[in-house]
């Protein structure tokens, strides 16, 4: 008798608990937009997971479409900052070929044509 009572407070717990998780899935299944009467737990949880793992991949894609926008606009900066470089140098280039063309274009003065006031006429 004694066993028969213990089982039987087991089996009572277990059918409380067994009615308390089939009314939670329904819950759950109702709010998923889903028929709890039609659906079984295992068919709407095999949703869920595909869902879930659908959801993973488009994710993951997601981040890979980032990342590849962010290296093509860093590469894509790259060339501008090259070709400002190669602007700058091609300037620099410049200017010191007509500083010495310049250069060439003055008339050195011998030390002896020197005279007073040279300078002052130099610089006017």
């Amino acid at each position: 008798e004694e066993f028969i009572n213990f089982a039987q407070d087991r089996i009572d717990r277990l059918v409380k608990d067994a009615k308390s998780a089939q009314d939670v899935f329904n819950q759950c299944v109702e709010y998923f937009g889903e028929a709890p009467r039609t659906q079984t737990p295992s068919n709407f949880f095999s949703i869920i997971v595909k869902f879930q793992r659908a959801f993973q991949q488009a994710h993951n894609e997601n981040e890979e479409r980032k990342r590849l926008a962010r290296e093509a606009a860093a590469t894509l900066d790259r060339p501008n900052k090259r070709q400002i470089t190669k602007r700058s140098q091609e300037e620099l280039l410049n200017e010191l070929k007509g500083r010495k063309e310049a250069i060439k274009d003055q008339k050195l003065i011998k030390r002896e044509a020197l005279t007073d006031g040279t300078i002052e006429t130099l610089l006017d």
